[in-house]
C-alpha cells in the first residue's frame, strides 16, 4: 500500500498532518469550542482535502479511530473521487478503486450504519466512473461479499440501490455520460441469463461484467424468501433494504425478469408479515410494478393475474381492514399503510378497466370490487379518493360495468356519492363529522384542502353522470325519489328567523342533494344527446321519464323552504331542468319564471344573517332570469310585453337598488337581443341604450372626468381624506370596533350615491349581454356592433380617464394628509377567494356586514368605491374588445389605452393587479391579427414593464420579510396569505408570456365549441387554415424589439421567483426562444444574444445553485447548456460568464461547450434544453459535471434534499405523487357556471 500511497505523492510529515487533522476534528465537534475556533478548524479540514487522498484512506480504514474521524476520511476520498477523478491517470484511479474495494470488504457489523452507507456510496461513485470499461469484475466481488455475511448482504443491497437510482432515476451527470455502458451492465447483472436469452435472443449480452447466471433479481428474491421462511423480524433491516432495492429496480427492470424472480409472490408474502414497515415497502414495490406500461400478454398473466386470485384478494382485504384507524386515535403507521394500499388497489383496478377480457373467470373479481367499494367508503377521503377516481374509469368499461358484480356496486356507490357531495370546507370548525376530522388531520393549508375537496366532489358527480348515462331510467328514478323524500322532510320544517344562521348543516346537506340531482341531470342530457340520431329508441320510457321530470320539477318549485338559501338552490335546479331536459315544456319554464319574478327584495329585519340570505336569494333570482333569457329567448319573446309590464311594475313598486334594477333591464335586453328580426331588434335595443348614452354625455360627468382633481372632488375623496385626517385614524387601534359618527355615516352614504350616479353598472350590464355567449359574425353580433359602434367613441375616453384616476388613488402621494399606516389599512382589500382565504365565503360576508357602521366599514366603502369604478371599467373595455374592428380599429387608441390602464398599475395591490391582468390578457387575445401591428406594441411592452416592476417588487418584499425574524403567529399567517396571493398573480403573468410565444397559438384546433374555450382563438382565426407567418403572434412579438426586450427582462427576473411552477414555465419559454436569435440577421439578434448570454445566463446559474430550485435543476441545466451551445459560435459572453465562476476558467468552459455540442443535438426548432432522447440529457450531464465543484455538495446531490426543509409550513404527513395530483386544481375540468363570463373575470373584495 505504501507504493500506492507514493503514487499520490505523500510526504514525510504525513503523520504530523494527520495529527493536526485529528485535533481539528476534535475542535469542530467539541461543544466548548468557540465559533472562531470551529470556523478555523473547518477551513483547515477543507483545505486538507486538497492533499493526497491517501490520508483520507488511512483515517477511514483505521478501525481504532472514532466513527467521526473515519467518516471524515471517507469524505476526503469522496472529494478525490468526485472532483479530481479526471485529473488522475489510470494508475491513480486504480489505486482509488482498490481503496474503496478494501473498505467495502472490511466493513463490520459493529460499524455504525452511516459509515457503512458512506462506503457503499463511494463504491457506487467509483462504479459510475469505471465499471464496464475498466472495472470488469465488480459483480464478482459483490457476489463474493454477498456470500460472506448478512452485513455484507446489506452493503451489497445499498450499492446496487445507489447504482440503480443514479443510472436510471436521478439526473446524475457522471452516470448520464456513461449511461450507455452502465444501463446495459445493470440490465445484464440484474436479469437472469435465461430470461435475456429467451426474450432477447439477438441481444449482445457478452459485456464480461456478469457473475453467475441467476442475476441479482433472483438473489434478492431468494433472500426475501428465506427471510419470510424463518421470520422477517430476525433480519428486518436486510428485508427493508432488499425491498428498497426492488422499489428502485422495478421502475426499469425487464418485466419477464421480475416474473422469473417471483417478485410479486415475495412481495405478497411481505404484505402478509406482521411488520408495518415491511408491509409498506412491499406495497410500494408492487405499486411500481403496476404503474409500468405497456405489458405484454405474458407479463400480464405472470405479474397481474396473481393479484386477482382469491387468496391474494383476501390477503389485501384483511390488510386493509387491519389498517382502518380511529380519527380520535390515529396510528400513523397503519394510516400510511391504508393510503398506500389504496393507491396499489387503484393501479390494479386500472388493469381491470383496460383489459377486462383477459381476466379469467376463476379470478375473484367480485371480491376485488367489494374491496374497492369498502376502501371507497373509508371515512378518510385521502384513503378513499384513489379508488373513487378509479370508479370513474371502471364504470366506463363495458367489460366491467355489464358484469353482475359491478351492477351490485352501483346502488351503494350512488348512495356514497350522494352523502359525500357535501361541501366539507364549509362545515363549522367544531364539526364532529368523521370525514371532516380526517381532512383536518391530513391538510395543513386551506388551498390544498379546498382543491382536494373540489376534486373529490368532481369525481362523485362524474360517477353519478356515468351511471345515469348508462342506466338513465333506473338511476334517475332512484335519484329523484331519494332526493324528493329528503326535500319533503326539510320543507315541512319551519325556521326561527330570529335564530337563523346562514351556515347550517341542513343547508349543506340539501346542497349536496341538489348537486346529486344536477349530476344526474347532466348524465341524462349526455345520454339523450347521444341518442339524438335515433330518438325512437326507448321512446316510451323517455316520454314517461320526462313526464316524471316535469312533475318532479313542478313539485320542487312548489315546495316551501323556510331557508332562503335552500330556496335559492331549488330554483337553480328548477332552471337547469327547464333549460335542458324540459326545454320543450313551456309551462314548466313559465312556472319557474313566475317564481323568480315573485322573489322580491326583503325588508330590513332584526336578524342580519336572514336579511343577507334573502338578498342573496333575490340576487340569484336575477342571475337565473338571465340564464333563462340566454337559453330560451324564442319562448320568452312571445310573452315579452307581459314580462316588460311585470318588470316595470317591480321596478316602480319595489325598493330596488341600482344593481337589481340593471339586472331586470338586462333580462329584457337579452330576450330582445337574442330574437326578432334585425331591424326590429336594433330599434328595441336602441331604446335601452338611449338613457345610457345620455348619461355619458352629461356635462356633470364630462366635468368630473376632465382632471384627476375634479374626479377626486366628484367622488368625495378630498372630503374623505380631510375627515380621516381630523380623526387621526392612525391612532385608532381597532377599526372594527370604532363606530362611525354622524359625519362619517353621511360621507359613507354620499359616496355610495355618487358611485351609483355613474352610468357604469348599466353600461357594463348591457355590454355584457350584448357580447357574452354571442357567436362572432352572427346576426346578433352584427346588431350589437351596429348599435354600440356609435356609443364607443363617447364612452371610451371617459372610461380610460376613470381607470387612470381610480388607480392613481392607490399612490400614497395622493393622500398627503394621512399617515402611511392608516393608508395601508384603507387600501388593503378585504377579499375572499377560493383556495386562498380562510373560512367560507359566508363567513367573510358576515364579517363585512357586521363592521359596516365602523371605521373598518368606512375604509371598505372607500376602497370599494375605487374598486367598483376600476373593475367596472375593466369589464366595459373587455366587452368592447369583442366588437373587434369597431374597438381595435380606433385611430390612436393603443397609446392612451396602455397609459391609462398600466401607467399607475404598479401602485395596486397584488390581488388588484391580478384582476387588471385578466382584462389585459383578454384584450390581447382578442386583437385581430391584421390589427396587431398598430395596437399591441405599446400595450404589451407597457404590460411587461409593469409586470416586472410589480411582481418582482412583491417577491423582493417577501424575501426581505422572510429573512427578518418571525413575529407573532398572526403575522406569519398574514405573510403566508400574501405569498399565496402573489403566487396567484405570478402564474397568470407567466402564462401571458407563454401564451404570446406559443408556436401553436394561431393554429385553430380541429373542432371547438363556439363558446367553450376561455382563450377564444376561434374569434381570431375564423377558418381551420393556419395564419400566414406575418399574422402569427410569436413571430410578431420576436420581430419587435420594443416588445422583446421588456419581455426578456421580465422572463430573466422571473428565473429568481420562488415558485417552481412559474419558474419552470419561464425556463421552457426561454429555452424555446434560443433558436430564434441564432441567425446573424436581423442586426437586433446580436443585442438579444448578448442579453441571453449574460443576464439570463447569470440568473439561471444563480437559481441552479440554490436548494429551493432543486426540482428545476434539469430544466435550468438544459437552458444553460442551450445558451452556451447556441451562441458560443457568435459570442464569447456566455463562456466568459461561466468561466468567471470560482475554480472553473474559460478554457474549461470551452472544452465543455465543445463536448456538449458533440454529444447533443445543435439548437433546432425544438430549442436547446428541450431536445428529446439522450442528447439533451448528455448535454445537461456535461454542464452539471462542469459546475459540480462549485459546492462541497454536487448539484445532483441537491436533489436529495428534503423539500420540507426548504418551505413553510411543514406538512404534517408526507404525500405521494398521486396524492399531490388530487391536491391540485384541475383547471381544464372545472365546471363553471354558464354565465360566468364577464362577472367571473373579476374577484370579490370589500
Amino acid at each position: 500500500m505504501e507504493s500506492q500511497a507514493n503514487g499520490f505523492g505523500t510526504n514525510s510529515d504525513s503523520s504530523s498532518s494527520l495529527q493536526r487533522i485529528l485535533e481539528a476534528l476534535q475542535i469542530v465537534h467539541a461543544p466548548q469550542s468557540s465559533n472562531d475556533q470551529r470556523q478555523a478548524a473547518t477551513a483547515f479540514l477543507e483545505d486538507s482535502k486538497k492533499e493526497s487522498p491517501y490520508n483520507g484512506y488511512t483515517l477511514a480504514s483505521d478501525t481504532s479511530q472514532s466513527p467521526v474521524v473515519r467518516h471524515y476520511g471517507l469524505s476526503w476520498l469522496e472529494q478525490a473521487l468526485r472532483y479530481r477523478w479526471e485529473e488522475y491517470d489510470d494508475e491513480h484511479t486504480a489505486v482509488l478503486r482498490t481503496w474503496v474495494i478494501e473498505l467495502g470488504k472490511n466493513i463490520r457489523q459493529e460499524d455504525p450504519g452511516f459509515l457503512r452507507n458512506k462506503v457503499a456510496q463511494l463504491w457506487a461513485e467509483t462504479a459510475k466512473r469505471c465499471w464496464g470499461s475498466e472495472w470488469m469484475d465488480m459483480d464478482s466481488m459483490l457476489n463474493e461479499m454477498w456470500l460472506a455475511s448478512m452485513v455484507h448482504k446489506e452493503f451489497v443491497l445499498i450499492v446496487l440501490e445507489s447504482l440503480s437510482e443514479d443510472v436510471f432515476s436521478r439526473e446524475d451527470p457522471v452516470a448520464t455520460l456513461n449511461s450507455q455502458v452502465l444501463s446495459k451492465a445493470c440490465v445484464e447483472i440484474f436479469t437472469a441469463d435465461s430470461v435475456l436469452k429467451t426474450h432477447f435472443p439477438d441481444r449482445d449480452t457478452d459485456m464480461g461484467v456478469r457473475c453467475g447466471g441467476e442475476g441479482w433479481m433472483v438473489r434478492v428474491g431468494e433472500l426475501l424468501g428465506n427471510c419470510l421462511k424463518f421470520g422477517v423480524e430476525q433480519n428486518q433491516q436486510a428485508v427493508l433494504k432488499a425491498l428498497t432495492l426492488l422499489k428502485s429496480t422495478t421502475t426499469w427492470a425487464i418485466l419477464p425478469g421480475l416474473a422469473f424472480s417471483r417478485t410479486v409472490e415475495r412481495c405478497c408474502g411481505c404484505m402478509g408479515s406482521p411488520n408495518p414497515p415491511t408491509q409498506l415497502a412491499a406495497i410500494e414495490v408492487l405499486h411500481n410494478i403496476y404503474m409500468r406500461s405497456p405489458m405484454t400478454d405474458e407479463d400480464f398473466r405472470e405479474l397481474v393475474l396473481p393479484m386477482f386470485q382469491t387468496d391474494t384478494v383476501l390477503l389485501m382485504r384483511k390488510l386493509y381492514e387491519w389498517t382502518i384507524v380511529d380519527v380520535t386515535d390515529i396510528d400513523e403507521e397503519k394510516y400510511l399503510l391504508s393510503k398506500k394500499l389504496s393507491e396499489l388497489l387503484s393501479s390494479l383496478a386500472g388493469f381491470l378497466e383496460e383489459r377486462p377480457e383477459e381476466i379469467p373467470e376463476a379470478a375473484d373479481v367480485p371480491g376485488f370490487l367489494e374491496m374497492l367499494l369498502a376502501v371507497t367508503r373509508n371515512s378518510s377521503l385521502t384513503v378513499s379518493i384513489p379508488i373513487l377516481n378509479m370508479w370513474t374509469k371502471l364504470l366506463k368499461s363495458e367489460g366491467v360495468v355489464e358484469s353482475d358484480a359491478a351492477s351490485q356496486m352501483i346502488p351503494p356507490l350512488l348512495e356514497l356519492c350522494s352523502d359525500r357531495l357535501i361541501r366539507y370546507e364549509q362545515l363549522p370548525e367544531d364539526s364532529k363529522d368523521v370525514c371532516s376530522l380526517f381532512l383536518n388531520e391530513d391538510f395543513d393549508t386551506v388551498p390544498e384542502k379546498h382543491a382536494f375537496i373540489g376534486n373529490y366532489r368532481r369525481y362523485c358527480t362524474h360517477i353519478v353522470e356515468i351511471v345515469v348515462r348508462q342506466k338513465p331510467f333506473d338511476a334517475l328514478y332512484h335519484i329523484l325519489g331519494q332526493v324528493e323524500q329528503y326535500l319533503k322532510g326539510i320543507s315541512q320544517q319551519g325556521i326561527d328567523i330570529n335564530r337563523y344562521r346562514k351556515a347550517n348543516t341542513t343547508l349543506l346537506a340539501a346542497d349536496a342533494k341538489f348537486s346529486f340531482v344536477e349530476a344526474g341531470l347532466r348524465g341524462y342530457m349526455k345520454w339523450k344527446n347521444s341518442t339524438g340520431a335515433s330518438p325512437q329508441v326507448h321512446e316510451q320510457e323517455r316520454t314517461l321519464l320526462e313526464q316524471s321530470l316535469e312533475n318532479w320539477c313542478s313539485a320542487l318549485v312548489d315546495m316551501d323552504f323556510g331557508d332562503p338559501l335552500i330556496r335559492k338552490r331549488a330554483l337553480q335546479v328548477a332552471v337547469a331542468f327547464s333549460t335542458t331536459a324540459l326545454n320543450t315544456k313551456t309551462n314548466v319554464m313559465l312556472k319557474v319564471l313566475e317564481h323568480l319574478l315573485s322573489t322580491l327584495p326583503p325588508s330590513e329585519g332584526t336578524n342580519q344573517e336572514y336579511t343577507e340570505a334573502m338578498k342573496e336569494l333575490q340576487s340569484d333570482c336575477s342571475h337565473e332570469l338571465q340564464r333563462l333569457a340566454v337559453k330560451m329567448p324564442d319562448y320568452l319573446i312571445n310573452v315579452y310585453d307581459e314580462l316588460q309590464a311585470k318588470v316595470n311594475e317591480i321596478i316602480s313598486t319595489s325598493a330596488l337598488d341600482k344593481r337589481q334594477e340593471t339586472a331586470y333591464h338586462s333580462f329584457l335586453f337579452t330576450i330582445v337581443a337574442s330574437s326578432l328580426d334585425a331591424d326590429v331588434r336594433a330599434q328595441k335595443l336602441n331604446g335601452f341604450l338611449a338613457p345610457v348614452l345620455q348619461a355619458w354625455r352629461a356635462s356633470e360627468l364630462e366635468s368630473a372626468t376632465s382632471s384627476v382633481e375634479n374626479f377626486r372632488q366628484a367622488m368625495l375623496i378630498d372630503k374623505v381624506q380631510d375627515y380621516l385626517a381630523r380623526l387621526r385614524v392612525h391612532e385608532i387601534k381597532d377599526w372594527s370596533h370604532w363606530v362611525l359618527n354622524d359625519e362619517g355615516k353621511r360621507l359613507q352614504e354620499e359616496m355610495s350615491n355618487r358611485l351609483n350616479a355613474l352610468p357604469l353598472r348599466a353600461t357594463k350590464g348591457l355590454l355584457g349581454v350584448s357580447t357574452e355567449k354571442v357567436k362572432l359574425d352572427s346576426p346578433q353580433h352584427k346588431t350589437a356592433c351596429e348599435i354600440w359602434s356609435g356609443l364607443i367613441p363617447v364612452i371610451l375616453p371617459r372610461i380610460l380617464d376613470m381607470i387612470q384616476f381610480s388607480q392613481s388613488f392607490h399612490n400614497p402621494e395622493s393622500w398627503p394628509q394621512l399617515h402611511s399606516s392608516a393608508l395601508r389599512t384603507i387600501l388593503a382589500d378585504r377579499f375572499w377567494q377560493a383556495c386562498i382565504s380562510t373560512g367560507t365565503r359566508d363567513d367573510f360576508y358576515a364579517r363585512v356586514s357586521n363592521t359596516k357602521a365602523t371605521m373598518e366599514g368606512f375604509a371598505s366603502s372607500i376602497r370599494g368605491t375605487l374598486r367598483t369604478i376600476r373593475e367596472s371599467c375593466y369589464s366595459i373595455i373587455y366587452s368592447m374588445s369583442r366588437f373587434r374592428e369597431h374597438f381595435y380599429g380606433i385611430d390612436g387608441l393603443a397609446g392612451p389605452l396602455a397609459n391609462s390602464v398600466l401607467a399607475e398599475a404598479h401602485h395596486l395591490s397584488a390581488h388588484q393587479f391580478s384582476i387588471l391582468l385578466t382584462m389585459v390578457r383578454h384584450v390581447i387575445d382578442d386583437c385581430p391579427p391584421s390589427l396587431r401591428e398598430p395596437f399591441l406594441p405599446p400595450l404589451v411592452a407597457s404590460l411587461m414593464t409593469q409586470m416586472d416592476t410589480k411582481i418582482m417588487g412583491e417577491w423582493d418584499a417577501i424575501a426581505h420579510r422572510t429573512s427578518a425574524p418571525s413575529g407573532a403567529d398572526d403575522d406569519l399567517t398574514a405573510e403566508m396569505k400574501e405569498e399565496s396571493i402573489l403566487r396567484h398573480l405570478t402564474w397568470p403573468a407567466v402564462m401571458i408570456v407563454a401564451s404570446l410565444l406559443d408556436p401553436d397559438r394561431d393554429t385553430p384546433p380541429r373542432s371547438r365549441s363556439p363558446h367553450g374555450h376561455r382563450r377564444r382563438t376561434s374569434s381570431i382565426v375564423p377558418s381551420n387554415a393556419p395564419l400566414p407567418r406575418s399574422h402569427q403572434m410569436r413571430p410578431f412579438i420576436l420581430s419587435n424589439l420594443n416588445i422583446t426586450i421588456p419581455l426578456l427582462i421580465f422572463s430573466c427576473n422571473a428565473l429568481r421567483i420562488r415558485d417552481t411552477r412559474c419558474c419552470g414555465v419561464i425556463i421552457r419559454v426561454l429555452s424555446s426562444l434560443l433558436p430564434s436569435f441564432i441567425a446573424p440577421t436581423p442586426a437586433s439578434n446580436a443585442e438579444v444574444r448578448e442579453y441571453l448570454s449574460s443576464d439570463v445566463l447569470r440568473g439561471a446559474l444563480t437559481s441552479l445553485h440554490e436548494p429551493y430550485f432543486v426540482d428545476l435543476q434539469r430544466d435550468l441545466a438544459g437552458l444553460i447548456a442551450g445558451i452556451l451551445t447556441s451562441y458560443a459560435p457568435s459570442t464569447e459572453t456566455g463562456i466568459e460568464v461561466v468561466g468567471s465562476l470560482r475554480g472553473i476558467g474559460v478554457e474549461k468552459v470551452r472544452k465543455a461547450v465543445a463536448e456538449m455540442t458533440r454529444v447533443g443535438t445543435p439548437a433546432s426548432s425544438n430549442g436547446p434544453g428541450q431536445m428529446g432522447g439522450g442528447g439533451a440529457r448528455a448535454q445537461r450531464a456535461v454542464l452539471l459535471r462542469l459546475l459540480d465543484g462549485l459546492r462541497g455538495v454536487s448539484v445532483s446531490e441537491m436533489g436529495k434534499v428534503k423539500r420540507e426543509s426548504l418551505q413553510r409550513p411543514r406538512r404534517k404527513r408526507e404525500v405521494s405523487k398521486m396524492m399531490e395530483g388530487f391536491m391540485t386544481v384541475d383547471e381544464t375540468s372545472t365546471n363553471g357556471a354558464e354565465l360566468e363570463g364577464i362577472q367571473g373575470l373579476f374577484g370579490e373584495a370589500n
